[in-house]
């Protein structure tokens, strides 16, 4: 208590932005991770295919399409 005026304030000031900043990150992880059990939960349904799908022959001189995303959610499934 002596010291707090002094300086010791800033202390407690760094140690608390330094608890917050840890805190935060772990609200962080926790979101992320519950977002992968969703997406995990999505994609361990099994597949059914009801006909037989072929796939296309591939032309590497075809042009290649291109799509921009700005949010990824999830990995593709491919039937195989």
């Amino acid at each position: 208590m002596e010291k707090f005026a002094t300086g010791g304030w800033v202390t407690l000031l760094i140690t608390g932005t330094v608890i917050s900043l840890c805190l935060l990150i772990k609200k962080h992880y926790d979101e992320t991770r519950e977002q992968l059990r969703q997406v995990d939960k999505i994609f361990s349904a099994p597949v059914v295919q009801t006909q037989d799908v072929v796939a296309p022959s591939l032309d590497a001189k075809a042009p290649t399409p291109v799509f921009l995303v700005g949010e990824n959610r999830g990995v593709g499934i491919s039937p195989s």
